[in-house]
């Protein structure tokens, strides 16, 4: 899990020039799992990028924002609040 977040952001990078990042949904989500704020959000971005309505994970990551933004804690809360 330590060198995933790297093998992101280049996977990332091949997404935005094109090519197909679907082999690559569970680590996605796997990385969106991380209690590591910017590791999350590294998560975050490319699922937002590469995943579509088809993609087979699509329930598993709904879920895991789900538990995140439920059990949210006072630190992200005051990134969140008006």
């Amino acid at each position: 899990l330590k060198m995933l977040p790297r093998f992101m952001l280049a996977f990332l990078k091949l997404n935005m020039l094109g090519f197909s990042m679907e082999w690559a949904a569970f680590n996605v989500v796997e990385v969106m799992t991380s209690p590591i704020f910017h590791v999350k959000r590294t998560g975050y971005l490319a699922a937002a990028q590469s995943f579509t309505p088809q993609t087979e994970v699509n329930i598993l990551a709904t879920q895991t924002m789900r538990k995140v933004f439920i059990n949210i804690d006072s630190t992200c809360k005051a990134l969140f609040s008006p």
